[in-house]
């Protein structure tokens, strides 16, 4: 996104909001709704509450508001955990099908909860260097660089589609 675009962070996050609360006030709360479909919901709610956070961050670290970007970054870092915890409590009671794409999804959110600690340090790195805090600023983009490393393993290590290790690769590259 361009910063000319960065309206449509905000968007994004009003519709990934909009998800989680369908999900919450309907699926969730549905009687008839089996135990497999509600696990899986409940994780997907809690994904798309790390979307929403995601790109609140997105909106306000464009827009230099960084303890509110700081802020989402760390709402986002719950939420992504909390659907981590949702799918490792439940894995083996669930029936094959939900377990196959709860696996899938628990590697890509896996990624996510690593790269979501990036963006809590980057409004840090960021501010320094406008108020030319020079040793914080770099002390903070190498603690990134170590996680931008993390992030790039393990995408590569448990075999993430390509265009993930690709982009991985290149943010370690360009922040190296």
């Amino acid at each position: 996104f361009s910063d000319n675009n960065i309206n449509s962070f905000q968007q994004a996050a009003d519709f990934y909001k909009q998800a989680a609360d369908n999900i919450i006030n309907h699926v969730l709360t549905d009687t008839s709704i089996d135990f497999d479909r509600k696990i899986q919901s409940s994780a997907l709610a809690h994904y798309y509450k790390f979307e929403e956070n995601d790109c609140l961050y997105a909106y306000n670290y464009k827009n230099n508001i960084f303890p509110t970007a700081i802020n989402c970054a760390n709402n986002a870092q719950q939420e992504i955990d909390k659907a981590l915890t949702i799918i490792q409590t439940n894995l083996t009671s669930l029936n094959q099908p939900t377990q196959d794409f709860l696996l899938k999804m628990q590697k890509n959110w896996k990624s996510s909860s690593i790269s979501i600690k990036i963006k809590q340090l980057e409004p840090i790195a960021k501010k320094a260097m406008m108020e030319k805090d020079y040793i914080k600023a770099f002390d903070n983009f190498n603690q990134m660089l170590k996680i931008q490393k993390e992030l790039y393993e393990y995408d590569e290590r448990e075999g993430l589609e390509p265009v993930f290790i690709r982009i991985a690769k290149g943010n370690y590259i360009g922040m190296s």
